[in-house]
Parts: structure tokens; C-alpha cells; sequence
């Protein structure tokens, strides 16, 4: 039976490794070594995480978004667990960096907004001079606002629009006009707020 030395070594001495189609032809065909590796041994517990960072960073730019996060909340415990008795900084090592951050990217294009928010936030914490996390970040937070702009811009639509449907002289006309105006300002105020949002800090 292949280890999971063996099946490292053979992975990444594939002269096609880089690819991450080839990649994940790969992972897969040695998953169940992989996965059933001990994780508490030094040695093999580094192969199991670097195998498994790879296969979610892999299947992230793939688009297979759903799998990736799967993974993502694998491997990076194991990271952690990895370096528990270690008092260093864990964004101090690049692959935890990088498996944070795609993981958030990863949660924002999954629409899981809130704890994509916590991985920015994290990342912005540890590296406050990099603006791509901090950009981010402020997304996060401005998403909420974009959910009630729009509310207040279909509001807004559906008041002008029956408008041409009732009578000028009716007082119906009047208040639609009122509420659809109230709408329309209401939007262009939660574009003012995501507009400071963005220009914050």
C-alpha cells in the first residue's frame, strides 16, 4: 500500500503539478491515503496540510466554490493545530495567508457575506497597509446597505410607475408621487453611506 510519503513525493514530482485541473486529478486518485494519514505525527502531518491546501486552493480557482470551502475548513485547523505549540504569528506563514484570504473570497462569492467579513477583518487586523484586504473588508460591510438601496430603488420604480396609472386629479397620484420621492432619496442616502463606507480608513 502507497504512504503518504510516497504519495506526496509522486504528486509533486508530476511535471504537471502546477496545473490545478492536474492537480486535483491527483489529490483525488490519493485521497483516501491522504485523508486517512496521521495528522499528529510531524512529518506526515505537514504533508497531509500542504496536500490538503493545495487541493482547496486548487479547486478555488477551478470555481468548484462549495468543495474549496470544504477544504479550506479543513486544512486550516490543521495549520493551526499544527503550529499550536509554536508562539509565532500564524499570518507570519504565507500559506496560512493565503488559504485566509481565498477562503474569504471564497465565502463572498458564496454570498456567506458575515463570515467572509470575519476572514477580512482578520486579514486587515494582521496586515493594516494592505488595501486589497482592507477593499474588502469594506465590502463586506457595505453589502447590507446595497440589499436596502435596492429595496428603496424597486420601491421607488413601483410608485413612479403607478403613477401613470392613476389620475392626475386623484389625491392617489399625489401620495405616490410623496412616497416614491421618499424612496428614491432614501436610495441615493444608503449610496452616500457606502460611498463614506468605502472611503473609510
Amino acid at each position: 500500500m502507497t504512504s503518504i510519503k510516497e504519495a506526496f513525493d509522486s504528486i509533486y514530482a508530476d511535471k504537471d503539478v502546477k496545473d490545478n485541473r492536474r492537480f486535483v486529478s491527483l489529490y483525488d486518485q490519493n485521497k483516501m491515503i491522504i485523508e486517512n494519514a496521521d495528522v499528529n505525527n510531524k512529518e506526515t502531518g505537514f504533508q497531509v496540510i500542504q496536500l490538503m491546501s493545495d487541493y482547496a486552493l486548487s479547486l478555488c480557482y477551478l470555481g468548484s466554490l462549495s468543495k474549496a470551502l470544504l477544504y479550506f475548513n479543513k486544512a486550516i485547523p490543521l495549520l493551526e493545530n499544527y503550529y499550536k505549540s509554536a508562539d509565532i504569528n500564524l499570518f507570519s506563514i504565507p500559506l496560512y495567508e493565503l488559504l485566509v484570504w481565498n477562503k474569504g473570497t471564497t465565502l463572498w462569492y458564496l454570498k456567506q457575506y458575515k463570515l467572509a467579513k470575519k476572514e477580512f477583518k482578520n486579514l486587515t487586523i494582521n496586515f493594516p497597509d494592505n488595501d486589497k484586504y482592507s477593499n474588502w473588508l469594506k465590502g463586506c460591510e457595505a453589502i447590507k446597505y446595497t440589499y436596502v438601496q435596492n429595496i428603496f430603488w424597486i420601491l421607488a420604480a413601483i410608485c413612479i410607475a403607478l403613477t401613470f396609472i392613476v389620475p392626475i386629479k386623484n389625491k392617489s397620484h399625489l401620495i405616490l408621487l410623496y412616497i416614491g420621492t421618499i424612496f428614491f432619496i432614501s436610495a441615493l442616502i444608503m449610496e452616500g453611506v457606502k460611498y463614506l463606507i468605502r472611503q473609510k480608513k
